[in-house]
């Protein structure tokens, strides 16, 4: 198992030891995610669970068979948990937003708001987009003419709000609707228009092919008249709000403003923990090259303190030697010769080098200060 920073890297035949020896709702939040999180895990990969009551009938007594690993899991897959912790929002840092009032008609409407309704234009299957000109970027709105105008009104209703709050909203240069939050936070939002699958009836003439096959209907998707209100970030905040059969997207305005905020503080909590992350990281690598420039250093000095410690036997040796054949010291090309591998083990001695350079000269700086 190797964990990190907002993730664990557990292999099946680990997962399967860990969800046998511990309830799940336990081992869940020790990799940071839900109950049924883990076990789409361990659907996904083949790996049998304990059932209902196991547990207790576990620490009553009785001696339960565990199912084995089956073969068609792949034991050594590796499979990478991430955390899907919502992260805590103080209550104090949290701003109070009423109900917005969304106007039914556009009227004095927001330049950005104005802006995108000028340029945008219909498809043959009446789906909006914009024509993107030099200089000119329209609001994130995905939808067909019939919700068009009232996803223009929604849009219109959020940005005032949100800059009264004192927020900011642009279009950034990708041409994406953005929030600019008061911490500097930027978060991207956009409205689109939800999709429902569709069952229809194959043509005999135009289908014959598919008929032949087998099949009876096709699937396509066409648009809901029901409008998205979504967040970028994947904070743990709540990100999404839509039309319901009870409750239109209007209504839900004043939690998606106060939702703004919050993201923006979980934004900010997320970049710090990044940075913080990522300067232990740069000071356990700074630490790793010092260990190695060191182990570097120590090589080379193991290196030249063999070289000298051999020099030195072999002067030695070599004086010893000549003094026992001539019955006198060593003279002339000899002494010269002995003279300069004397120089060369002085130069190569790294005991000596160590101590001119750390010991003696703090001595002498130390002196200097007194």
């Amino acid at each position: 198992m190797n964990k990190g920073d907002g993730w664990t890297d557990v292999s099946v035949e680990e997962l399967y030891q860990l969800i046998w020896e511990k309830p799940i709702h336990t081992l869940s939040k020790e990799f940071g995610i839900s109950d049924v999180g883990l076990a789409k895990i361990c659907k996904r990969n083949n790996i049998p669970r304990p059932e209902r009551g196991y547990w207790a009938r576990l620490h009553s007594g009785q001696k339960i068979k565990t199912p084995p690993l089956p073969k068609s899991a792949s034991r050594n897959h590796v499979i990478r948990i991430t955390k899907t912790e919502t992260i805590k929002i103080p209550l104090e840092s949290t701003p109070r937003s009423s109900e917005l009032i969304v106007p039914d008609s556009l009227s004095n409407a927001h330049p950005l708001v104005e802006i995108t309704r000028k340029h945008a234009r219909f498809d043959k299957k009446e789906a909006a987009f914009v024509m993107f000109q030099e200089n000119i970027r329209c609001l994130s709105i995905h939808t067909t003419r019939n919700t068009f105008e009232r996803a223009l009104c929604v849009m219109d209703a959020v940005i005032k709000t949100l800059e009264r709050e004192g927020l900011q909203v642009i279009i950034n240069k990708s041409g994406v609707t953005c929030i600019i939050a008061s911490n500097g936070e930027n978060i991207e939002f956009s409205i689109r228009e939800a999709l429902k699958k569709e069952q229809i009836a194959l043509d005999p003439i135009k289908d014959r092919f598919s008929i032949s096959v087998g099949h009876t209907h096709r699937t396509d998707y066409i648009p809901s008249g029901k409008l998205h209100l979504e967040l970028g970030g994947n904070t743990g905040v709540r990100s999404r709000w839509r039309d319901t059969d009870k409750r239109p997207l209007e209504k839900a305005l004043g939690d998606f403003v106060i939702c703004v905020h919050k993201n923006a503080i979980a934004l900010r909590q997320r970049h710090l923990e990044w940075e913080e992350w990522r300067r232990q990281r740069e000071e356990e690598a700074q630490l790793r090259r010092e260990e190695e420039q060191k182990e570097k250093a120590l090589e080379r000095q193991l290196t030249n303190f063999r070289y000298t410690e051999t020099l030195g036997r072999y002067i030695h040796a070599l004086r010893k030697g000549i003094a026992n054949a001539t019955g006198r010291e060593p003279e002339g090309k000899a002494a010269e010769w002995l003279a300069w591998l004397e120089c060369r083990a002085k130069n190569y001695d790294p005991v000596k080098a160590y101590i001119n350079t750390y010991v003696l000269q703090k001595n002498f700086k130390e002196g200097e200060n007194d």
